[in-house]
């Protein structure tokens, strides 16, 4: 369970990483949209 829930955390981590890598992306493009 505490491994699980530890895995859970490090997923929602990164994802929250992509997230603003990506915001990050799309700003430096000048709003351009793929």
């Amino acid at each position: 369970m505490k491994s699980r829930e530890r895995l859970r955390a490090v997923f929602i981590v990164r994802q929250e990483i992509l997230e603003k890598i990506i915001h990050n992306q799309k700003t430096i493009d000048n709003g351009k949209f793929y």
